[in-house]
Protein backbone atom coordinates (compact mmCIF):
# COMPACT_ATOMS: atom_id res chain seq x y z
CA UNK A 1 0.00 0.00 0.00
CA UNK A 2 1.36 3.22 -1.00
CA UNK A 3 1.50 5.95 1.43
CA UNK A 4 1.46 9.84 0.78
CA UNK A 5 1.59 13.25 2.59
CA UNK A 6 1.67 16.24 1.16
CA UNK A 7 4.29 19.36 1.32
CA UNK A 8 4.32 22.59 0.91
CA UNK A 9 6.07 24.38 3.83
CA UNK A 10 9.25 23.08 3.28
CA UNK A 11 9.34 24.72 0.26
CA UNK A 12 10.30 28.83 -0.21
CA UNK A 13 10.40 31.24 -2.66
CA UNK A 14 13.78 32.79 -3.34
CA UNK A 15 14.44 35.64 -6.82
CA UNK A 16 17.18 33.84 -9.01
CA UNK A 17 18.42 35.32 -12.18
CA UNK A 18 14.53 36.57 -12.55
CA UNK A 19 13.36 32.91 -12.40
CA UNK A 20 11.32 31.18 -9.62
CA UNK A 21 12.67 29.09 -7.57
CA UNK A 22 12.25 26.89 -4.72
CA UNK A 23 14.93 25.69 -2.07
CA UNK A 24 14.11 22.25 -0.45
CA UNK A 25 14.98 22.66 2.94
CA UNK A 26 13.95 18.55 3.81
CA UNK A 27 15.12 15.90 2.87
CA UNK A 28 17.92 15.06 0.54
CA UNK A 29 17.87 14.21 -2.93
CA UNK A 30 19.24 11.39 -3.88
CA UNK A 31 18.98 10.38 -7.99
CA UNK A 32 16.54 10.54 -10.64
CA UNK A 33 15.64 7.17 -12.08
CA UNK A 34 13.82 6.98 -15.44
CA UNK A 35 10.20 6.66 -15.65
CA UNK A 36 9.48 7.12 -12.34
CA UNK A 37 11.50 10.57 -11.40
CA UNK A 38 13.12 12.03 -8.36
CA UNK A 39 13.94 10.76 -5.52
CA UNK A 40 14.14 11.87 -2.10
CA UNK A 41 15.40 10.42 1.55
CA UNK A 42 13.60 12.20 4.36
CA UNK A 43 14.61 10.36 7.98
CA UNK A 44 15.30 6.80 6.73
CA UNK A 45 12.57 6.68 4.10
CA UNK A 46 12.85 7.12 0.60
CA UNK A 47 10.32 8.85 -1.46
CA UNK A 48 9.07 9.87 -5.09
CA UNK A 49 9.08 13.88 -5.31
CA UNK A 50 5.97 14.72 -7.33
CA UNK A 51 4.07 18.09 -7.81
CA UNK A 52 0.34 18.16 -6.59
CA UNK A 53 -0.57 21.83 -8.07
CA UNK A 54 -2.34 23.98 -10.59
CA UNK A 55 -1.28 27.28 -11.85
CA UNK A 56 -4.85 29.39 -11.05
CA UNK A 57 -4.10 33.18 -10.32
CA UNK A 58 -7.30 33.65 -8.89
CA UNK A 59 -6.38 31.81 -5.44
CA UNK A 60 -5.77 33.77 -2.76
CA UNK A 61 -3.98 31.48 -1.17
CA UNK A 62 -0.46 31.67 -2.57
CA UNK A 63 1.08 28.79 -1.35
CA UNK A 64 -1.40 26.09 -2.36
CA UNK A 65 -0.19 26.57 -6.06
CA UNK A 66 3.24 24.62 -4.78
CA UNK A 67 2.10 21.67 -3.15
CA UNK A 68 3.78 18.55 -3.29
CA UNK A 69 3.26 14.81 -3.05
CA UNK A 70 6.05 12.52 -1.34
CA UNK A 71 5.26 8.49 -2.65
CA UNK A 72 7.09 6.13 0.03
CA UNK A 73 9.31 3.39 -1.72
CA UNK A 74 9.22 0.26 0.36
CA UNK A 75 12.88 -1.41 0.21
CA UNK A 76 12.64 -3.39 -2.82
CA UNK A 77 11.42 -0.54 -4.97
CA UNK A 78 14.77 1.58 -4.05
CA UNK A 79 17.32 -1.07 -4.56
CA UNK A 80 15.40 -1.75 -8.08
CA UNK A 81 15.11 2.02 -9.06
CA UNK A 82 18.88 2.87 -8.26
CA UNK A 83 20.06 0.19 -10.06
CA UNK A 84 18.86 1.52 -13.35
CA UNK A 85 21.35 1.44 -16.18
CA UNK A 86 20.19 5.16 -17.09
CA UNK A 87 19.54 6.38 -13.49
CA UNK A 88 21.28 10.08 -12.40
CA UNK A 89 22.37 10.11 -9.05
CA UNK A 90 22.62 13.14 -7.25
CA UNK A 91 26.71 13.88 -7.34
CA UNK A 92 26.23 13.90 -10.92
CA UNK A 93 24.36 16.95 -10.81
CA UNK A 94 25.77 19.97 -11.18
CA UNK A 95 24.86 23.65 -10.28
CA UNK A 96 22.78 25.42 -12.92
CA UNK A 97 23.48 28.08 -15.16
CA UNK A 98 20.42 29.34 -15.85
CA UNK A 99 21.46 31.71 -18.42
CA UNK A 100 23.20 29.24 -20.66
CA UNK A 101 19.64 27.25 -20.79
CA UNK A 102 17.74 30.44 -22.45
CA UNK A 103 19.61 30.15 -25.99
CA UNK A 104 19.54 26.38 -25.84
CA UNK A 105 17.08 24.41 -28.32
CA UNK A 106 16.29 21.20 -27.86
CA UNK A 107 15.34 19.29 -31.12
CA UNK A 108 14.47 15.65 -32.13
CA UNK A 109 13.62 14.77 -35.73
CA UNK A 110 12.03 11.65 -36.28
CA UNK A 111 10.52 10.17 -39.99
CA UNK A 112 7.47 11.74 -39.36
CA UNK A 113 8.09 14.99 -37.49
CA UNK A 114 10.54 17.69 -35.94
CA UNK A 115 10.04 18.32 -32.22
CA UNK A 116 11.70 21.13 -30.17
CA UNK A 117 11.97 22.49 -26.82
CA UNK A 118 12.62 25.44 -26.14
CA UNK A 119 12.90 28.75 -23.45
CA UNK A 120 9.94 31.32 -24.20
CA UNK A 121 10.29 33.38 -21.23
CA UNK A 122 10.75 33.52 -17.21
CA UNK A 123 7.36 31.28 -16.64
CA UNK A 124 7.25 29.08 -20.03
CA UNK A 125 9.20 26.49 -22.29
CA UNK A 126 7.77 25.82 -25.57
CA UNK A 127 7.20 22.01 -26.84
CA UNK A 128 6.41 22.37 -31.00
CA UNK A 129 6.13 19.84 -33.86
CA UNK A 130 6.95 20.34 -37.42
CA UNK A 131 5.49 17.81 -39.96
CA UNK A 132 8.51 16.77 -42.26
CA UNK A 133 6.71 15.94 -44.84
CA UNK A 134 4.38 19.21 -45.45
CA UNK A 135 6.81 21.50 -43.11
CA UNK A 136 3.80 23.11 -41.70
CA UNK A 137 4.14 23.38 -37.91
CA UNK A 138 1.98 21.28 -35.61
CA UNK A 139 0.91 21.25 -31.98
CA UNK A 140 2.34 23.90 -29.50
CA UNK A 141 2.35 23.51 -25.89
CA UNK A 142 3.04 25.79 -22.84
CA UNK A 143 5.11 24.00 -20.15
CA UNK A 144 5.06 26.68 -16.95
CA UNK A 145 8.39 25.76 -15.08
CA UNK A 146 10.11 26.78 -11.88
CA UNK A 147 13.80 25.62 -10.42
CA UNK A 148 13.76 23.25 -7.74
CA UNK A 149 17.07 24.28 -5.44
CA UNK A 150 18.25 20.84 -3.43
CA UNK A 151 20.78 20.94 -0.64
CA UNK A 152 24.79 21.39 -2.08
CA UNK A 153 23.62 23.64 -5.29
CA UNK A 154 21.88 20.92 -7.26
CA UNK A 155 19.54 22.63 -9.02
CA UNK A 156 16.58 20.97 -11.41
CA UNK A 157 14.03 22.80 -13.99
CA UNK A 158 10.79 21.38 -12.93
CA UNK A 159 7.60 20.81 -15.46
CA UNK A 160 4.65 19.48 -15.61
CA UNK A 161 5.87 16.04 -17.20
CA UNK A 162 9.81 16.53 -17.87
CA UNK A 163 13.02 17.82 -16.37
CA UNK A 164 15.76 19.61 -17.51
CA UNK A 165 18.98 18.43 -15.13
CA UNK A 166 22.80 20.04 -15.96
CA UNK A 167 25.08 17.56 -15.52
CA UNK A 168 28.88 18.07 -15.76
CA UNK A 169 29.17 17.93 -19.65
CA UNK A 170 25.87 18.46 -20.84
CA UNK A 171 21.91 19.29 -20.35
CA UNK A 172 19.98 16.72 -19.79
CA UNK A 173 16.07 16.89 -20.75
CA UNK A 174 14.04 14.00 -19.59
CA UNK A 175 10.37 13.59 -21.07
CA UNK A 176 8.47 12.23 -18.38
CA UNK A 177 11.77 11.56 -16.55
CA UNK A 178 12.76 9.34 -19.45
CA UNK A 179 16.03 9.74 -21.27
CA UNK A 180 15.66 11.37 -24.68
CA UNK A 181 18.21 12.02 -27.91
CA UNK A 182 17.37 15.41 -27.99
CA UNK A 183 20.15 17.34 -29.66
CA UNK A 184 21.20 20.22 -28.40
CA UNK A 185 21.48 23.57 -29.89
CA UNK A 186 23.45 26.64 -28.59
CA UNK A 187 23.14 30.21 -29.03
CA UNK A 188 19.92 30.38 -31.06
CA UNK A 189 17.67 33.33 -31.66
CA UNK A 190 13.98 32.72 -31.79
CA UNK A 191 11.76 33.52 -34.66
CA UNK A 192 8.84 34.99 -35.41
CA UNK A 193 7.04 31.99 -35.62
CA UNK A 194 8.56 30.80 -32.81
CA UNK A 195 7.73 33.14 -30.61
CA UNK A 196 4.12 32.81 -31.89
CA UNK A 197 1.88 30.06 -30.46
CA UNK A 198 -0.51 29.95 -32.92
CA UNK A 199 -4.30 30.27 -33.69
CA UNK A 200 -5.76 28.72 -30.58
CA UNK A 201 -2.65 29.21 -27.95
CA UNK A 202 -4.10 29.75 -24.12
CA UNK A 203 -0.52 31.63 -23.07
CA UNK A 204 -2.55 34.56 -22.29
CA UNK A 205 -4.68 32.59 -19.59
CA UNK A 206 -1.44 32.38 -17.74
CA UNK A 207 -1.39 36.38 -17.04
CA UNK A 208 -3.64 38.35 -15.28
CA UNK A 209 -3.62 42.16 -14.77
CA UNK A 210 -3.87 43.20 -11.73
CA UNK A 211 -4.61 46.86 -9.89
CA UNK A 212 -2.10 49.00 -7.80
CA UNK A 213 -4.44 50.68 -5.31
CA UNK A 214 -2.78 53.50 -4.13
CA UNK A 215 -1.19 54.56 -7.67
CA UNK A 216 -4.76 53.71 -10.09
CA UNK A 217 -2.31 51.82 -11.71
CA UNK A 218 -1.87 48.17 -13.31
CA UNK A 219 0.05 45.66 -13.46
CA UNK A 220 0.55 42.07 -15.76
CA UNK A 221 1.29 39.27 -13.09
CA UNK A 222 1.91 35.72 -13.96
CA UNK A 223 1.23 32.56 -11.95
CA UNK A 224 3.85 33.54 -9.59
CA UNK A 225 2.21 36.85 -8.70
CA UNK A 226 5.10 38.72 -10.38
CA UNK A 227 4.64 41.52 -12.17
CA UNK A 228 7.00 40.25 -15.40
CA UNK A 229 6.73 43.65 -17.45
CA UNK A 230 8.58 45.51 -13.74
CA UNK A 231 6.36 48.60 -15.20
CA UNK A 232 2.77 49.54 -14.51
CA UNK A 233 0.70 51.17 -16.30
CA UNK A 234 -3.05 53.45 -17.14
CA UNK A 235 -4.28 50.09 -19.09
CA UNK A 236 -2.98 47.09 -20.14
CA UNK A 237 -4.66 44.96 -23.26
CA UNK A 238 -3.76 41.77 -24.29
CA UNK A 239 -4.48 39.02 -26.82
CA UNK A 240 -2.67 35.61 -27.77
CA UNK A 241 0.30 37.39 -29.20
CA UNK A 242 1.02 40.81 -28.03
CA UNK A 243 0.61 42.95 -24.58
CA UNK A 244 -0.52 46.57 -25.03
CA UNK A 245 0.59 49.08 -22.19
CA UNK A 246 -1.04 52.22 -21.99
CA UNK A 247 0.35 55.31 -20.18
CA UNK A 248 -1.75 58.87 -20.96
CA UNK A 249 -0.09 59.56 -24.52
CA UNK A 250 2.30 56.28 -24.66
CA UNK A 251 1.67 53.11 -26.15
CA UNK A 252 4.41 50.02 -25.46
CA UNK A 253 4.06 47.18 -27.17
CA UNK A 254 5.53 43.41 -25.85
CA UNK A 255 5.35 39.92 -27.06
CA UNK A 256 5.46 37.05 -24.40
CA UNK A 257 8.65 36.97 -24.61
CA UNK A 258 8.40 40.33 -22.45
CA UNK A 259 10.45 42.18 -24.78
CA UNK A 260 9.53 45.64 -25.45
CA UNK A 261 9.27 46.50 -28.69
CA UNK A 262 11.46 49.14 -31.31
CA UNK A 263 8.27 51.03 -32.30
CA UNK A 264 8.39 54.27 -32.42
CA UNK A 265 6.37 57.03 -31.58
CA UNK A 266 2.76 54.77 -31.39
CA UNK A 267 -0.12 56.41 -31.37
CA UNK A 268 -2.55 53.53 -32.53
CA UNK A 269 -2.11 49.95 -32.60
CA UNK A 270 -4.57 47.17 -33.89
CA UNK A 271 -4.00 43.55 -32.75
CA UNK A 272 -5.28 40.98 -34.96
CA UNK A 273 -7.21 38.31 -33.16
CA UNK A 274 -6.15 34.96 -34.89
CA UNK A 275 -2.27 36.32 -36.25
CA UNK A 276 0.48 37.14 -34.95
CA UNK A 277 0.29 40.84 -36.70
CA UNK A 278 -0.63 44.35 -35.55
CA UNK A 279 -1.44 47.58 -37.20
CA UNK A 280 0.00 50.44 -35.77
CA UNK A 281 0.37 54.07 -36.53
CA UNK A 282 3.88 55.35 -36.18
CA UNK A 283 4.10 59.03 -36.65
CA UNK A 284 1.90 59.54 -39.69
CA UNK A 285 2.83 56.04 -41.16
CA UNK A 286 0.89 52.70 -40.95
CA UNK A 287 2.54 49.78 -40.27
CA UNK A 288 2.26 46.09 -39.92
CA UNK A 289 4.45 44.44 -37.74
CA UNK A 290 5.64 41.38 -36.62
CA UNK A 291 6.30 39.65 -32.94
CA UNK A 292 9.38 41.29 -33.14
CA UNK A 293 7.89 44.60 -33.97
CA UNK A 294 9.75 44.67 -37.90
CA UNK A 295 7.76 44.89 -40.63
CA UNK A 296 5.19 42.33 -40.81
CA UNK A 297 6.50 39.64 -43.93
CA UNK A 298 5.68 36.42 -45.68
CA UNK A 299 6.48 33.71 -43.43
CA UNK A 300 6.02 35.52 -40.44
CA UNK A 301 2.82 33.83 -39.65
CA UNK A 302 -0.66 32.49 -41.70
CA UNK A 303 -1.99 34.89 -44.70
CA UNK A 304 -5.62 33.22 -43.94
CA UNK A 305 -7.54 30.71 -41.42
CA UNK A 306 -10.81 28.94 -42.21
CA UNK A 307 -12.49 28.70 -38.92
CA UNK A 308 -15.66 28.23 -40.64
CA UNK A 309 -15.84 24.01 -39.37
CA UNK A 310 -15.20 24.82 -35.55
CA UNK A 311 -17.54 28.12 -35.79
CA UNK A 312 -20.70 28.15 -37.84
CA UNK A 313 -22.65 31.19 -38.40
CA UNK A 314 -26.31 31.95 -37.79
CA UNK A 315 -27.80 33.22 -40.42
CA UNK A 316 -31.46 35.05 -41.54
CA UNK A 317 -31.92 33.95 -44.88
CA UNK A 318 -35.53 35.29 -46.66
CA UNK A 319 -36.17 36.96 -50.33
CA UNK A 320 -37.12 40.41 -52.12
CA UNK A 321 -39.51 40.41 -54.83
CA UNK A 322 -40.81 42.99 -57.26
CA UNK A 323 -44.05 42.37 -58.24
CA UNK A 324 -46.99 44.72 -60.35
CA UNK A 325 -45.51 47.61 -59.09
CA UNK A 326 -45.13 46.14 -55.19
CA UNK A 327 -42.43 44.76 -53.09
CA UNK A 328 -42.89 41.70 -51.26
CA UNK A 329 -40.63 40.05 -48.13
CA UNK A 330 -40.81 36.24 -47.43
CA UNK A 331 -38.49 35.43 -44.33
CA UNK A 332 -38.51 35.25 -40.29
CA UNK A 333 -39.33 38.73 -39.45
CA UNK A 334 -39.16 38.14 -36.07
CA UNK A 335 -35.79 37.35 -36.51
CA UNK A 336 -35.23 39.97 -38.68
CA UNK A 337 -36.60 43.13 -36.37
CA UNK A 338 -34.36 41.41 -33.26
CA UNK A 339 -37.53 39.68 -31.95
CA UNK A 340 -36.18 35.71 -31.27
CA UNK A 341 -38.76 34.39 -28.82
CA UNK A 342 -40.38 31.92 -32.12
CA UNK A 343 -39.55 31.24 -35.75
CA UNK A 344 -42.21 32.47 -38.74
CA UNK A 345 -41.47 32.26 -41.88
CA UNK A 346 -44.00 34.15 -44.69
CA UNK A 347 -44.60 36.35 -47.65
CA UNK A 348 -46.04 39.51 -46.79
CA UNK A 349 -45.98 43.01 -48.75
CA UNK A 350 -44.27 45.47 -47.75
CA UNK A 351 -44.86 49.32 -46.99
CA UNK A 352 -44.08 52.64 -47.76
CA UNK A 353 -42.66 51.69 -51.15
CA UNK A 354 -44.09 54.06 -53.26
CA UNK A 355 -41.12 56.29 -53.65
CA UNK A 356 -38.77 53.61 -54.97
CA UNK A 357 -37.16 52.51 -57.52
CA UNK A 358 -35.27 49.72 -56.27
CA UNK A 359 -34.88 48.04 -52.73
CA UNK A 360 -31.57 46.36 -51.50
CA UNK A 361 -31.76 42.52 -51.55
CA UNK A 362 -34.69 42.37 -54.27
CA UNK A 363 -33.75 39.25 -56.76
CA UNK A 364 -37.26 38.02 -58.71
CA UNK A 365 -35.91 34.39 -58.72
CA UNK A 366 -37.75 32.17 -56.69
CA UNK A 367 -34.98 29.86 -55.78
CA UNK A 368 -32.32 32.56 -54.49
CA UNK A 369 -32.27 33.78 -50.84
CA UNK A 370 -30.66 36.25 -49.68
CA UNK A 371 -28.60 35.75 -46.30
CA UNK A 372 -27.57 38.48 -43.50
CA UNK A 373 -25.40 36.51 -40.54
CA UNK A 374 -26.75 37.03 -37.33
CA UNK A 375 -23.29 35.75 -35.05
CA UNK A 376 -20.77 33.35 -34.98
CA UNK A 377 -19.15 31.75 -32.24
CA UNK A 378 -15.69 33.31 -33.30
CA UNK A 379 -16.94 36.43 -32.07
CA UNK A 380 -19.20 38.07 -34.68
CA UNK A 381 -22.69 39.62 -33.56
CA UNK A 382 -24.89 41.69 -35.60
CA UNK A 383 -26.04 44.92 -34.52
CA UNK A 384 -30.28 45.46 -34.21
CA UNK A 385 -31.95 47.59 -35.59
CA UNK A 386 -30.92 45.89 -39.03
CA UNK A 387 -30.95 48.67 -42.14
CA UNK A 388 -31.18 48.27 -45.28
CA UNK A 389 -31.28 50.56 -48.10
CA UNK A 390 -33.36 52.25 -51.27
CA UNK A 391 -32.61 53.94 -54.12
CA UNK A 392 -35.37 56.49 -54.55
CA UNK A 393 -36.91 57.49 -58.03
CA UNK A 394 -34.79 60.83 -57.94
CA UNK A 395 -31.88 58.22 -57.49
CA UNK A 396 -31.28 59.56 -54.14
CA UNK A 397 -30.07 57.43 -51.61
CA UNK A 398 -31.91 56.21 -48.42
CA UNK A 399 -31.19 54.47 -45.32
CA UNK A 400 -33.87 52.22 -43.55
CA UNK A 401 -34.81 49.87 -40.79
CA UNK A 402 -36.21 46.53 -42.07
CA UNK A 403 -38.91 47.53 -39.40
CA UNK A 404 -39.86 50.62 -42.06
CA UNK A 405 -41.16 48.45 -44.63
CA UNK A 406 -42.52 45.94 -42.39
CA UNK A 407 -45.11 47.73 -40.69
CA UNK A 408 -47.55 49.72 -41.86
CA UNK A 409 -47.60 52.24 -38.65
CA UNK A 410 -44.51 52.79 -37.30
CA UNK A 411 -44.47 53.11 -33.53
CA UNK A 412 -42.56 56.01 -32.14
CA UNK A 413 -39.24 54.71 -30.85
CA UNK A 414 -39.50 53.05 -34.89
CA UNK A 415 -40.03 56.75 -36.17
CA UNK A 416 -37.30 58.25 -34.31
CA UNK A 417 -34.25 55.78 -34.98
CA UNK A 418 -35.27 55.83 -39.01
CA UNK A 419 -35.44 59.73 -38.96
CA UNK A 420 -32.30 59.64 -37.60
CA UNK A 421 -30.80 57.55 -40.71
CA UNK A 422 -28.79 59.22 -43.82
CA UNK A 423 -31.33 60.18 -46.40
CA UNK A 424 -31.08 61.76 -49.78
CA UNK A 425 -27.65 60.62 -50.55
CA UNK A 426 -26.39 61.36 -53.20
CA UNK A 427 -24.55 57.48 -53.74
CA UNK A 428 -24.10 54.81 -51.42
CA UNK A 429 -22.00 51.53 -51.82
CA UNK A 430 -21.99 48.55 -48.66
CA UNK A 431 -18.66 47.68 -47.91
CA UNK A 432 -19.99 45.05 -45.46
CA UNK A 433 -22.71 44.24 -43.34
CA UNK A 434 -22.44 46.75 -40.88
CA UNK A 435 -20.60 49.83 -43.15
CA UNK A 436 -21.54 52.21 -45.54
CA UNK A 437 -19.55 54.62 -47.97
CA UNK A 438 -21.81 57.46 -48.22
CA UNK A 439 -21.97 60.56 -50.16
CA UNK A 440 -23.65 64.10 -49.83
CA UNK A 441 -22.59 67.31 -51.20
CA UNK A 442 -19.21 66.68 -51.72
CA UNK A 443 -18.52 65.12 -48.48
CA UNK A 444 -18.61 61.69 -47.45
CA UNK A 445 -17.78 59.10 -44.66
CA UNK A 446 -18.16 55.76 -43.34
CA UNK A 447 -21.38 55.08 -41.72
CA UNK A 448 -22.11 54.39 -38.98
CA UNK A 449 -18.49 54.69 -37.67
CA UNK A 450 -18.87 57.97 -38.49
CA UNK A 451 -22.37 59.62 -38.81
CA UNK A 452 -21.40 62.71 -39.67
CA UNK A 453 -20.80 63.33 -43.68
CA UNK A 454 -18.06 65.38 -42.62
CA UNK A 455 -14.80 64.13 -44.84
CA UNK A 456 -13.63 65.99 -48.11
CA UNK A 457 -11.86 62.34 -48.75
CA UNK A 458 -11.51 58.44 -47.45
CA UNK A 459 -9.46 55.94 -48.85
CA UNK A 460 -10.23 52.16 -48.45
CA UNK A 461 -9.30 50.65 -45.08
CA UNK A 462 -6.27 48.85 -44.94
CA UNK A 463 -7.14 46.48 -42.44
CA UNK A 464 -8.44 48.56 -39.23
CA UNK A 465 -7.24 51.92 -40.91
CA UNK A 466 -8.86 54.21 -43.34
CA UNK A 467 -6.66 57.23 -44.75
CA UNK A 468 -8.47 60.49 -44.44
CA UNK A 469 -8.81 64.50 -45.83
CA UNK A 470 -11.39 66.82 -43.94
CA UNK A 471 -11.91 69.91 -45.93
CA UNK A 472 -9.32 72.01 -44.23
CA UNK A 473 -6.64 69.97 -45.85
CA UNK A 474 -5.75 68.39 -42.71
CA UNK A 475 -5.07 64.20 -42.90
CA UNK A 476 -5.18 61.34 -40.79
CA UNK A 477 -6.17 57.91 -40.26
CA UNK A 478 -9.75 57.01 -39.20
CA UNK A 479 -10.44 53.55 -37.28
CA UNK A 480 -13.10 51.06 -37.49
CA UNK A 481 -13.63 52.05 -34.19
CA UNK A 482 -14.28 55.94 -35.31
CA UNK A 483 -11.56 57.66 -33.42
CA UNK A 484 -9.57 60.01 -35.73
CA UNK A 485 -5.53 60.00 -35.49
CA UNK A 486 -4.56 63.04 -37.33
CA UNK A 487 -1.25 63.65 -38.72
CA UNK A 488 1.15 65.54 -36.90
Amino acid sequence: MKHFFYVSLFLFSVFSLGQQTYKVTEGELQFIVPNKGIIIKKDLNFYIFKKKYNFELDNEDKTSIYKFQLEKLSNSEFEEYSKSSEVIFESDITQLNFNSIKDVKFTKTTEDDLSQFYYLNKNMFVYSEIDNFSNKPGRKKLYPFFILDFKNNKQIIYFEDRLIVPLEKQLKLLLNYRQSNYSIEKNIKLKVKEISMGYFSEIDQYYEIDTIKKEKKVFLKNMFFENVLNKSFDSIYTNRNFIVGYNKKTIDVYNYQFKKLPLVKVKAIFLKKYFPQAQIISKNNLININLLGQKYKKGDGPTSIDLSFQFPDVDINFKINHEDNNYYFTGDINRLTGNNSFYSFEKMKLFNTTDIDSLEFTNNNDDDFNSITLYTESGYSKKYPILIYSILKNKKHNLNTFDYFLVENLNSEQKEINNKLPKNLDSLTKINEDIYFITKNNLCTYYPIVKDIKYKKLEDFQGNFARFELPNGKEGWLSKEGKEYLDE
